[in-house]
Protein backbone atom coordinates (compact mmCIF):
# COMPACT_ATOMS: atom_id res chain seq x y z
CA UNK A 1 0.00 0.00 0.00
CA UNK A 2 1.40 3.45 -1.25
CA UNK A 3 2.25 6.13 1.68
CA UNK A 4 2.91 9.76 2.20
CA UNK A 5 6.40 10.16 3.68
CA UNK A 6 8.92 13.38 3.76
CA UNK A 7 12.52 12.49 3.52
CA UNK A 8 14.94 15.32 4.62
CA UNK A 9 18.52 15.45 2.51
CA UNK A 10 21.35 17.30 4.48
CA UNK A 11 24.11 17.87 1.57
CA UNK A 12 27.00 19.57 0.67
CA UNK A 13 26.34 22.79 -0.90
CA UNK A 14 26.55 21.72 -4.68
CA UNK A 15 24.43 23.43 -7.43
CA UNK A 16 23.54 19.67 -8.94
CA UNK A 17 22.54 17.79 -5.97
CA UNK A 18 18.95 18.34 -5.33
CA UNK A 19 18.67 17.55 -9.56
CA UNK A 20 20.30 14.37 -9.17
CA UNK A 21 18.61 13.63 -5.17
CA UNK A 22 15.15 13.94 -7.62
CA UNK A 23 16.42 12.05 -10.25
CA UNK A 24 16.60 8.82 -8.21
CA UNK A 25 12.72 9.46 -7.35
CA UNK A 26 12.35 9.97 -10.81
CA UNK A 27 13.86 6.24 -11.84
CA UNK A 28 11.87 4.84 -9.18
CA UNK A 29 8.43 6.18 -10.60
CA UNK A 30 8.03 7.67 -7.29
CA UNK A 31 4.92 10.61 -7.29
CA UNK A 32 6.78 13.91 -5.48
CA UNK A 33 3.83 16.26 -4.28
CA UNK A 34 6.57 19.07 -2.52
CA UNK A 35 9.67 20.37 -2.72
CA UNK A 36 11.35 22.88 -0.57
CA UNK A 37 15.45 23.80 -0.02
CA UNK A 38 16.96 25.98 2.32
CA UNK A 39 20.39 26.65 1.52
CA UNK A 40 23.30 27.30 4.58
CA UNK A 41 26.67 28.08 4.70
CA UNK A 42 28.14 25.27 2.77
CA UNK A 43 25.26 22.90 3.07
CA UNK A 44 21.86 22.37 1.69
CA UNK A 45 18.94 20.83 3.17
CA UNK A 46 16.13 19.51 0.88
CA UNK A 47 12.34 18.88 2.40
CA UNK A 48 10.82 16.33 -0.22
CA UNK A 49 7.46 14.89 0.43
CA UNK A 50 6.35 11.61 -1.60
CA UNK A 51 4.08 9.17 -2.45
CA UNK A 52 5.61 5.51 -1.84
CA UNK A 53 5.25 1.78 -0.35
CA UNK A 54 7.41 1.74 2.27
CA UNK A 55 10.02 -0.78 1.41
CA UNK A 56 10.70 1.34 -1.61
CA UNK A 57 10.92 4.31 0.81
CA UNK A 58 13.33 2.34 2.63
CA UNK A 59 15.52 1.45 -0.49
CA UNK A 60 15.84 4.80 -2.14
CA UNK A 61 16.49 6.26 1.66
CA UNK A 62 19.80 3.79 1.83
CA UNK A 63 20.17 4.86 -2.03
CA UNK A 64 20.42 9.00 -1.16
CA UNK A 65 22.64 8.12 1.69
CA UNK A 66 25.19 6.50 -0.73
CA UNK A 67 25.50 9.63 -2.68
CA UNK A 68 28.67 11.22 -2.96
CA UNK A 69 28.04 14.58 -1.40
CA UNK A 70 24.77 13.28 0.63
CA UNK A 71 25.62 14.12 4.90
CA UNK A 72 22.61 12.40 6.12
CA UNK A 73 18.99 11.61 5.37
CA UNK A 74 15.91 11.21 7.78
CA UNK A 75 12.53 9.51 6.69
CA UNK A 76 9.49 10.31 8.38
CA UNK A 77 5.85 8.84 7.45
CA UNK A 78 3.27 11.67 7.25
CA UNK A 79 -0.52 10.93 7.40
CA UNK A 80 -2.64 12.44 5.21
CA UNK A 81 -3.45 15.06 7.34
CA UNK A 82 -0.07 16.29 7.31
CA UNK A 83 0.72 16.00 3.45
CA UNK A 84 0.64 19.68 2.14
CA UNK A 85 -2.23 20.18 0.21
CA UNK A 86 -1.01 22.45 -2.55
CA UNK A 87 1.18 21.03 -5.02
CA UNK A 88 4.36 22.22 -6.43
CA UNK A 89 5.43 23.14 -10.10
CA UNK A 90 9.07 22.01 -10.07
CA UNK A 91 10.54 24.09 -13.51
CA UNK A 92 12.96 22.45 -15.44
CA UNK A 93 16.36 24.16 -16.54
CA UNK A 94 17.74 23.15 -19.67
CA UNK A 95 21.10 24.00 -20.73
CA UNK A 96 21.63 26.29 -23.28
CA UNK A 97 24.22 25.30 -26.08
CA UNK A 98 27.02 27.49 -26.49
CA UNK A 99 28.94 28.40 -29.80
Amino acid sequence: MKEHFEMVVHSAEHISMLTKVLMMFSRRHMEVLSVSSQSQTGSSLYRIVFVAERDEANKLQLQINRAVDVLDTHLTYHTKVDVPIKRQRMSRVVPLGVS
